[in-house]
This record gives structure tokens, sequence and C-alpha cells, in this order.
């Protein structure tokens, strides 16, 4: 590590292919690479690495360690990229058991831009698309049929699967609607003779001033009769429609007001929405909702403008952590430079600088090496040829290299002797 670290603080010019090698290589474990984007990476490697290269290859630098690093980095991509292929085959695997909405929420969870762009990835989530809008049309359909019976457990019981599959499907809610005021008639019907007399008074008035547009006049009086009928709780369901009466009264008198501004406020959000500015598109979405909960186009272009804007911010925080980690690993980097580089006299860091190199020694040595030679042996079908490997001892020379240093700051003068060897 140390004598790594020692190539890059004396070799500038080799910590930049390093690093920006480095840099690429940690993009390969985040899912933003798509199948371009993965092409370029492995160019910047290749590029990155044989410039290192030639720096290591004249001056006999270390530049192993980094291969490993770049390979691991590849490694752990490439492994999250397979379990995610994994995760669309379970995917595959839950939709053909009839388990949509599994299958949907694995789609869901696939962060890999690669496998999102992919054949496979595309079909299966169109099928998933296609069976939920059928699964949902027959839950619908059963669901009224229970409402018809008076079953309204079960029908409350399917609304909540209809949900499951898509929480603003507009008949579901007007089904959760249908079983409240079913839910509200029961309560009604349990009310004593007289409580059900002034409910009805009640409800008579308020209606009168709805009618006449006076919705703050009905609000007083619906909460007069609230204190004094203690009896009727404020967040009963009797309590709660006629306040829900008088809430959305307001809103579709304020709606009949708007609602030319609400069909310019659409255009200009589809509009944002085709240039990519989803926020802003959101923002209008939600307005014309406030005034027409029930707008379909706007409901729709809420939904794929929220998709949307989760989608870029996704990408956005994986590239801010792509970035995040390569900066912090240059920081690390410079620190460790600068530590090694430290005069031992001051303790300053980075003030080591190199003042000469030389041989101090040469010893002759050998090292282990394997040889082939070329053998021919004759038989019944004549001569063949082939190799054998043996062991060698090959002659090398140890070589004491000098290297002299000096403080940048206090002048203070040390060396550091290391031992190469070498083939002769």
């Amino acid at each position: 590590m140390k004598k790594i670290l020692n190539d890059l603080a004396e070799n500038p010019a080799y910590m930049i292919p390093v690093l920006i090698f480095f840099g690429v290589s940690l993009l390969h474990i985040f899912p933003v690479l798509g199948t371009d984007m993965r092409v370029m990476v492995y160019i910047a490697q290749g590029v990155s690495i044989a410039w290192a290269s030639v720096f290591a290859f004249r001056r006999k630098l270390v530049l192993w360690p980094f291969i490993v690093i770049g390979l691991l980095f590849v490694i752990a991509g490439t492994s999250m990229y397979l379990l995610e292929e994994r995760d669309l085959k379970k995917a595959a695997e839950a939709y053909a058991s009839n388990d949509v909405l599994k299958s949907r929420e694995i789609l869901e969870s696939i962060n890999s831009r690669e496998i999102q762009q992919s054949k496979e990835y595309l079909q299966l989530k169109d099928a998933v698309q296609q069976r939920s809008e059928q699964d949902m049309k027959i839950l619908v359909k059963q669901a009224r049929s229970e409402v018809k019976r008076n079953r309204i457990e079960e029908a409350r019981s399917i609304v909540g699967r209809i949900l499951g599959y898509d929480r603003d499907n507009e008949e579901a809610a007007d089904l959760v609607e249908t079983i409240k005021g079913k839910d509200l008639i029961t309560s009604e019907k349990q009310l004593p003779p007289e409580m059900a007399r002034k409910l009805k008074s009640l409800k008579r008035t308020v209606n009168a001033h709805i009618k006449r547009k006076k919705f703050d006049r009905a609000r007083k009086i619906f909460d007069k009769f609230l204190s004094e009928n203690g009896e009727v709780k404020r967040d009963s369901l009797i309590a709660l429609s006629i306040n829900d009466k008088i809430e959305t009264s307001e809103k579709n008198a304020l709606y009949a007001r708007e609602k030319r501004q609400n069909r310019r406020r659409l255009k200009e959000a589809l509009g944002l929405f085709k240039e990519g500015r989803y926020e802003k598109s959101e923002e209008l979405a939600e307005l014309i909702l406030q005034y027409d909960p029930k707008n379909r186009a706007a409901k729709k272009l809420l939904v794929k403008a929220r998709t949307n804007i989760r989608k870029e911010r996704e990408e956005s925080l994986l590239q801010y952590k792509a970035a995040g980690s390569f900066l912090l690993f240059v920081v690390l980097m410079i620190l460790l430079v600068r530590f090694i580089t430290r005069c031992p006299s001051c303790g300053k860091h980075g003030a080591r600088k190199v003042v000469d190199e030389y041989e101090t020694d040469r010893r002759e040595s050998y090292r282990w090496g394997t040889t082939w030679d070329s053998i021919t042996m004759y038989g019944s079908g004549g001569a063949q040829h082939g190799t054998v490997s043996r062991s060698v001892q090959i002659p090398t020379w140890i070589i004491t290299m000098r290297t002299d240093y000096s403080c940048r700051y206090c002048s203070y003068e040390w060396y550091v002797e290391t031992d190469v060897q070498v083939d002769q």
C-alpha cells in the first residue's frame, strides 16, 4: 500500500488516469447505466487503464491493484444486474401464477435502466397492465352485484382489492360512495324517532341554504345542531355526510366558475409535460383537481407527472451518489498521499520533495522460472513434436535504489532505500 501511495505522490501525471479509471469503474455499481452508457464506461476504462499502463511500464510503477479494483466493480455491477434479471424472472413467474399484484410490485422494484429498456421487461409490464385492467373490470362487476344484493361487507372487501390495483380508480370511488350511502341509511334507521325528525329538519334547512349558495350559513346551522344535540358526534357517519355535502356543494359552485380556467390550465399542463417540466405540470394538475376532483385527464396527467418526477429524482440521487463516492475517493487518496509525503522532522503533510534517485548497490541473485523445451518423439506413427516444461534458475540483479528527499518547509533531508530485482 505504501509503495502504491508513493508512486501516486511522486507521479501526479500517473494519478490522473488512475483516478479516472477508478471513477468510471465506480459507475458499474449504480443502476443508472443503460446499454449505451455501459459501453461508454467500458471504453473509458480501457482508455484510462492504457494511459496508466504507459506510465507504469516506463517508470516501473505498481498498477495491478487498480486493475483488480476495477474488475471488482465490474463484477459487483454485473452481480447486481443479474439479481435484477432474476427479479424479472420472478415477476414473470408471479404473472404466470396469476399473482398480478406481486408481479407489478417486483417490476416496480427493478431500477436497472438496461433491464427497464429490455423487450422482456416492456412486454411483461404491458401484459401486467392489461391483466390488471381486466381483473379490475371483473372485480367492479362483482362489487356492484354484492351491493345490489345488499351484502355490504363483501362489497367493501372487493372494493379494497380494486384499490390495491389502482388507488385512483373512479368506478371504485363511486362504489365507495354507494357503500357510504348504504351505511348512512342503516345508521339513520337506528336513530330514535325524535332525533330522526330533527335530523330531517336539519337536512331540509341545510339543503335550502346550499341551493341559495349560502354555504357559511349552512355550516353555522350544522355546527349549532351538533352543539345542541350531543348524541350526534362530529365524527359520526351522519354528521360527516352532511358536512361533506356542504363542502362538496361549495367546491362544485367554485368549479362552475373555474371551469373555463381549468380548460386553459389543462392545456398548459399538457404542454409543460411534453417539455419535460414535470413538477410544474404536477402543480397545475393538482390545481385543476382542487376544483374538479373527477377530471379524468387531470388525474391521468398527475399520475404520469409524479411517475416521471420519481424516476428523475431516483436517477439524480444515484448520480449524486456516484459523484459523491468518486469525490470521497479522491479526497481520501489526496489525504493519504499527503500523509505519506509528510516531513519526519516538522511533521507537515505534503512537504516531501525528491532531490535525487540513484543506485547504491548491485548484487547477483536468481529466481525460479519455467522454460519450455521442444522435443521429438518417434513411434509407429512416425515423428511427433511437442514441448515440455522444466524449472530453471534465472540470473537476476538485486539493485538497491536510494531516493533522497528534502522538506519544502524546514529543509530537513532524509533518504529511503528500496530493493528492486531485475533479470540480467
